[in-house]
């Protein structure tokens, strides 16, 4: 909240974001009814395809307003927290509150069709989600320029893919097993989550503070 302007909060980090998962949420009214069960006659899939998409580009896209570059060129962009002793902790919590936000968005859409549907395998799709953002913006941060992170979010979406995929070739191969499969995704996206998110804040903390990583 002291990081960024007053206008990019009300349309980055309110109204688009809101104005999307309204969207989302009409689409699937109109497709299940509020109905609970499995989803069907339809291709879940693909719906997950582009929400991901979606916010994988729209996250790169409007990060690069904010943090965009800020590892580039030896931590060019935090210098000017360099010149506080607190500059580290300062950014610490910018840079941990802005995941918690990220991880969130990502799960609303996931949380919004597992209510309607009642299709566990949301949740996963989410997590995923979250897992190729976090991954693809270690990338972007390193880039300073719209064009380059422009282009990262374009090819992007070929991770969002692989790991459409991949959920997609484990889920069927598991059978009977389901369950337990999705219990293992679910696990081993949450740790993944949570490692990339540690390594993106002690990356940018150890760069304020002049070490080498």
């Amino acid at each position: 909240m002291a990081y960024t302007t007053f206008l990019y909060r009300l349309l980055g980090v309110v109204l688009i974001p809101c104005a999307f998962w309204i969207l989302c949420g009409l689409l699937l009214w109109s497709q299940y009814g509020g109905g609970g069960g499995e989803p069907g006659g339809g291709n879940p899939y693909g719906v997950f395809f582009t929400f991901s998409a979606y916010t994988v580009f729209y996250e790169l896209f409007t990060d690069f307003w904010v943090l965009g570059g800020c590892l580039s060129d030896a931590g060019k962009g935090l210098r000017y927290f360099r010149t506080s002793r607190s500059g580290a902790g300062v950014m610490r919590d910018i840079i941990s509150v802005d995941l918690a936000r990220r991880f969130l968005y990502c799960m609303v859409f996931p949380g919004m069709f597992f209510l309607f549907t009642g299709w566990k395998m949301s949740l996963v799709m989410g997590l995923s989600t979250y897992c190729v953002l976090v991954g693809v913006l270690h990338g972007s941060r390193n880039c300073d320029g719209l064009q380059w992170s422009t282009g990262i979010g374009i090819l992007a979406q070929i991770g969002v893919v692989l790991v459409s995929l991949v959920n997609i070739v484990l889920l069927d191969l598991a059978g009977d097993s389901g369950a337990i499969m999705l219990a293992f995704l679910a696990v081993l996206y949450g740790a993944l989550a949570l490692m990339l998110s540690s390594w993106m804040v002690r990356r940018i903390t150890v760069r304020i503070q002049g070490k080498e990583d």
